[in-house]
């Protein structure tokens, strides 16, 4: 039985499912991924090889013979990761129900940021108060086991299941920190990461500063609830958007708020599959029945929320994921602000969750999406205009380099 695919574009719009993965990647987004039915044909050579590879197994080898089953799994386990993707992974059907519970809030987590950076689990950020941040876990450390195993030809989604668990459990990371030489164990208790995740604004002098901690299903209108105060402000010198530590989410509420700068027929992001490309607009998103997307339109030409022409600044660090890297793209691309901060995460795919009637199933990414002048996003992030440092402890004595920087840029322009 042939699968019956999608069209290229609604294929794009499925996208907007966001599935959340705290524990390893940024926080909100780390995987955008839609549900599909399989229908595999698997070529008869191959078929043939793994049965032949069986039957030696159970004939000759001397140890003790495991299921045939988990053989198979094994063996599309190492198909997967022979793909060199992170994002991509094999899941048992035990796996995959605990991924399930991950997915409904089940599970706690540490509160750090985790991806493979030269095939090593490396934390690439951690949230202030959490269990991680505690204990003493910083930024650039490695991880070396969870709970004494080895890491080893895991992919990134099979090191967020070792991570997170039940709410009160604890985990032992072995970790060695960047520049050193020995490795320690760190064991943290798991809990529920309290974040906040509305849109807020305030005023430094005449510059407003608004933070936008997620995309989400409410960001859209609350970010022009902001705007709107920013343009009510008098003599505005200039907006600086706050995306640190936000991970992503959805791409509509991204391409709803670059219309505040943007024209809503300019593509803010290039969509790649294997055989396909297409770029995607706010105007093609509300001509395709995405009515908050109409709506916000339609909002900012009777507000006259427009920003084009303002000064503006955008604060990124790498944490900052998925669509605020589609966002800081588009301002780079169009040159309407100034990124300023950190190279950003450079998580640029979504994933195909393909779901198996025993109950594994394959998360494999299926498209990549660019900058609208074709610059890559995964793996390589978004490098900032103005590159500005921020440690940890800056932010303990109620220091911001980076803020800071993004206001003399208002001030100057330069």
């Amino acid at each position: 039985m042939r699968r019956r695919r999608k069209s290229f574009y609604a294929r794009i719009l499925a996208i907007f499912l966001l599935i959340q993965l705290s524990a390893a990647i940024p926080a909100k987004a780390q995987t955008l991924a839609f549900q599909r039915q399989p229908s595999i044909e698997v070529r008869a050579d191959f078929n043939q090889l793994l049965q032949i590879l069986e039957e030696i197994i159970r004939t000759s080898y001397v140890g003790e013979v495991p299921d045939i089953k988990n053989i198979r799994y094994g063996a599309a386990k190492g198909l997967i990761r022979s793909l060199g993707d992170q994002h991509s992974a094999f899941l048992t059907p035990a796996e995959t129900k605990q991924f399930d519970d991950i997915m409904r809030g089940s599970f706690g987590g540490i509160g750090a940021e985790l991806r493979l950076q030269d095939e090593i689990v490396t934390v690439v950020g951690v949230h202030p108060g959490s269990p991680a941040d505690k204990a003493g876990v910083r930024k650039g450390d490695r991880v070396w086991k969870i709970d004494g195993k080895t890491l080893e030809n895991l992919s990134i989604l099979e090191v967020v299941m070792r991570v997170r668990g039940p709410e009160g459990t604890a985990v032992t990371l072995t970790i060695v920190h960047e520049n050193a030489q020995e490795a320690a164990d760190y064991t943290l208790v798991r809990e529920t990461i309290p974040l906040n995740l509305d849109v807020s604004v305030k005023f430094v002098g005449n510059a407003a500063i608004i933070t936008v901690p997620e995309f989400g299903a409410n960001t859209l209108a609350q970010f022009l609830d902001a705007v709107r105060a920013a343009k009510n402000q008098l003599n505005l010198a200039g907006v600086i958007i706050d995306l640190r530590n936000n991970g992503g989410g959805l791409l509509n509420a991204c391409g709803g708020m670059l219309g505040v700068w943007m024209q809503p027929a300019q593509p803010y992001v290039r969509l790649k599959s294997k055989t396909e490309e297409a770029g995607l607009s706010a105007l093609e998103l509300g001509n395709a029945g995405q009515s908050e997307i109409s709506q916000a339109l339609s909002r900012i030409t009777k507000e006259s929320l427009s920003l084009a022409g303002v000064p503006t600044a955008i604060l990124v660090n790498s944490m900052s994921a998925s669509a605020s890297e589609i966002f800081s793209g588009a301002a780079q691309d169009y040159g309407f602000a100034k990124v300023i901060g950190e190279k950003t995460y450079g998580k640029g795919s979504a994933q195909d969750v393909i779901t198996f009637s025993d109950g594994s199933s394959l998360h494999i990414t299926t498209m990549w999406w660019v900058t609208p002048k074709d610059r890559v996003i995964e793996k390589n992030g978004i490098e900032p205009d103005i590159a500005v440092e921020a440690a940890p402890e800056d932010f303990v004595q109620g220091q911001d380099p980076q803020l800071e920087r993004a206001l003399e840029f208002l001030k100057t322009g330069m």
